[in-house]
């Protein structure tokens, strides 16, 4: 063996022979084969490292437009639920308007209108006054947060 093998051997702790690979290990001696169990398992880990990454599901856009639209009509469907819509007035301008609904029946509400908003406005051709019953769609109106 040549001098630089055996100055590395030493460093590391590593004692060459021709029997095989030895380890001291805080003045223990183990076998190479303990050393070899060792080997294969780092092999094991680094191999396990190179598997590709699990299949992850493809994020589906119309899946989740379907489910967003049902837990929406759900949780504005049912009768005493304070709702809100926001009203497009002009070009720029936004109006909130609020109510509590008084019955659902699928897509469509009855909102009896608490809040008509700063602005005069309509909905669906009907005035929107504070106390007017008012039927539009489900999916545009939300739970109210306060």
């Amino acid at each position: 063996m040549s001098d630089g093998k055996r100055a590395v051997a030493s460093v590391v702790g590593v004692t060459l022979r021709g029997d095989g690979v030895r380890m001291r290990n805080a003045g223990r001696v183990q076998s190479g084969n303990s050393v070899r169990s060792i080997w294969f398992a780092g092999v094991a880990l680094a191999l396990a490292g190179c598997a590709g990454a699990p299949q992850e599901r493809a994020f589906d856009p119309k899946l989740a437009e379907k489910v967003d639209t049902a837990a929406s009509q759900a949780a504005v469907a049912k009768p005493g639920t304070r709702v809100c819509r926001w009203v497009q007035l002009g070009i720029s301008e936004r109006d909130l308007v609020s109510g509590v609904v008084q019955h659902a029946d699928g897509n469509n509400l009855r909102v009896r209108i608490d809040d008509p908003g700063r602005f005069p406005k309509s909905l669906n051709g009907h005035p929107v006054g504070k106390g007017e019953l008012l039927t539009d769609a489900a999916n545009a109106w939300t739970p109210c947060k306060s």
